[in-house]
């Protein structure tokens, strides 16, 4: 009985059994699109690998994503209405002097600005990260300032590749001998 049922729809035509086309072979199945909302920008936000803060236009925390929570060691919900300088504390590598807020830079030039070198990220509890950050301008309907958003990344990996590399090109330079280097496939260069 169950064959002879399955049989039968088989060999039917769709629109005998329901109001949607069957996808085949031949046909592609029918696009969902999605509903751009609140909901989703949120979830694309927290998805995003790199650290997002955003804030309002006098530099408050309005969503922090979980890698900010991360590599700040703020909670979003502790740090939503915090001044971004209260929970992104940066600096400089060599003079440990705190950088600028990159929320005063923005205010002052209005346009895009970043940390890209000796930039270390002080978190909650001390930690110290190199990070490369960069914030832009929220801008409303009119071209005001209607908040920030601040992106940045974890330069651990990248900082330590490139002082080994600095490592190895010092002892180079600093030896007397005849230094030979091959490739992994025993080529000599």
């Amino acid at each position: 009985m169950v064959e002879r049922s399955i049989a039968g729809l088989q060999n039917s035509h769709p629109s005998e059994h329901s109001d949607e086309e069957v996808p085949t072979p031949m046909t592609k199945p029918p696009r969902i699109t999605p509903i751009f909302d609140d909901t989703w920008f949120s979830m694309a936000l927290r998805s995003i690998g790199d650290a997002v803060i955003a804030t309002d236009a006098t530099g408050r925390v309005l969503f922090m994503n979980p890698t900010a929570e991360t590599l700040t060691g703020w909670k979003e919900e502790e740090s939503r209405d915090r001044k971004l300088s209260e929970v992104f504390h940066v600096v400089n590598e060599r003079t440990r002097e705190a950088t600028e807020s990159p929320v005063e830079q923005l205010l002052r030039e209005g346009q895009t600005g970043s940390h890209t070198n000796q930039a270390i990220l002080v978190a909650r509890g001390g930690r110290e990260t190199p990070i490369d950050s960069t914030i832009s301008p929220i801008a409303d309907d009119e071209g005001a300032i209607a908040g920030m958003v601040l992106v940045f990344r974890d330069m651990t990996e990248r900082r330590q590749s490139e002082l080994l590399r600095a490592r190895l090109a010092a002892v180079v330079e600093s030896s007397d001998d005849i230094i030979i280097t091959k490739t992994l496939d025993g080529i000599v260069t």
